[in-house]
């Protein structure tokens, strides 16, 4: 990755973040009574063009590493996970998806799992596409995925690299009609009304995202705002949608699915490592994170596959990881934006209000145990629990609660 920035020069006597060849790019110092956090990159123009994980990423280690500020987690019950999104867009997807079904890869889950419904693929009259409405064995694995508990969404308009290739930002009028027949087809498959979308090759102008939204539509799959969680995302002119979440791929270098890794023939046991650090890194951080893949890719990493499943099956039993669905965490996410709260002084004491006007449930607040002591629920329902260097507080069945705490005072917090 290339950015822009201002040139400096002198050394800098306070903790570099981030450095370059030709200046430094981030740092922290002293100044004063206080402290300065130092970033020398044009953040908001970044995330504005769908490059957001800096500016997110500089604004949580100011408000975590410097303030130690409580905050409110983005996942339910502050259990980080991954969405494991599979993408089926061919007839060419069937066998493979036998092949990993018999090796247990979809034994786990919910997963979100997306398809191409039409009858071609690269053009029109090819027949290579899954033509799901008269498809019988199609039709067997999406009632298959359902059973088990998965989302089944749409993945495009109806054929699959044709339309990837070719949609764009003016023809609205002219591909708005794949989407909607790609979405028919497989609410019709499913008997459910579609709430999640990929967009084919990732092609999503920004169209798009209003189009589904207008559609009752959650959530996304997006290939902009890379190593980021579910976000709101904005462009040139504002913000993609008020309520609808896209949800950024993750990738290893230049590889995203396990079909370009298989392509470009990376080494198995760097994809495993690679794959297995991506659910620590969730557990540990009590992130969310999106993972993508095609059958055909996932034929290739099958053993990679099931130790990674096994890790999960592990992390899980220690309460540290759960598997989430686009969908889940969208409606998790526009509940979170309900939640009212305020961390008040109270005579001696801080005090921890927090509201919804419906239900607090499943909503979780870290507290750095190096700022805050004696956690105590005085009115409504939550629980404290000693996670190491944090105390997670989470909230149970109601729409009000109140806890009361005490502030460590052997320290200012670095002079601000």
């Amino acid at each position: 990755m290339k950015y822009s920035f201002f040139r400096t020069a002198g050394e800098f006597d306070g903790k570099v973040l981030l450095d370059s060849k030709a200046g430094l790019i981030a740092g922290y110092r002293k100044h004063g009574r206080g402290s300065v956090l130092f970033v020398n990159l044009p953040l908001g123009y970044l995330k504005s063009r769908t490059d957001g994980l800096l500016l997110h990423a500089f604004l949580r280690y100011f408000a975590g590493h410097i303030l130690r500020l409580p905050y409110l987690t983005s996942v339910p019950d502050g259990t980080g996970g991954l969405v494991f999104n599979w993408h089926i867009d061919a007839m060419s997807s069937l066998k493979p998806i036998a092949v990993l079904d018999k090796a247990g890869i979809f034994d786990q889950g919910p997963f979100s799992i997306h398809f191409t419904a039409g009858p071609d693929v690269d053009k029109f009259g090819d027949g290579k596409g899954l033509n799901i409405e008269h498809n019988s064995e199609a039709q067997k694995w999406i009632r298959y995925f359902l059973r088990r508990g998965d989302v089944v969404g749409t993945h495009g308009g109806w054929i699959h690299n044709y339309f990837g290739m070719h949609l764009a930002e003016n023809n609205q009028s002219d591909f708005e009609r794949y989407i909607m027949m790609n979405t028919q087809a497989m609410e019709h498959a499913s008997g459910q009304r579609m709430t999640e979308y990929s967009a084919p090759v990732g092609n999503h102008p920004e169209w798009v995202t209003s189009y589904l939204e207008q559609r009752g539509f959650l959530a996304y799959y997006f290939s902009g705002d890379s190593g980021m969680g579910p976000t709101r995302v904005y462009r040139d002119r504002g913000r993609d949608g008020s309520s609808i979440w896209g949800f950024p791929i993750l990738h290893l270098g230049t590889e995203a699915s396990l079909e370009e890794m298989n392509f470009d023939s990376v080494p198995q046991p760097l994809v495993q490592n690679w794959m297995l650090s991506l659910e620590d890194y969730t557990a540990n951080k009590r992130l969310a994170r999106l993972f993508y893949s095609h059958p055909l890719g996932a034929t290739a990493y099958v053993h990679v596959l099931q130790k990674w499943l096994q890790h999960a099956q592990e992390l899980s039993g220690e309460g540290r990881f759960r598997w989430y669905t686009m969908t889940d965490l969208a409606n998790f996410l526009n509940s979170r934006r309900q939640v009212k709260w305020s961390l008040t002084r109270s005579g001696s004491k801080l005090l921890l209000e927090a509201s919804h006007p419906k239900n607090l449930v499943h909503e979780s607040w870290i507290f750095p145990k190096s700022e805050y002591l004696g956690l105590r629920v005085v009115q409504g329902r939550a629980s404290v629990k000693d996670e190491g260097d944090i105390w997670l507080v989470t909230a149970k069945d109601g729409k009000y609660f109140e806890i009361e705490m005490e502030e460590h005072i052997a320290h200012p917090k670095n002079g601000l």
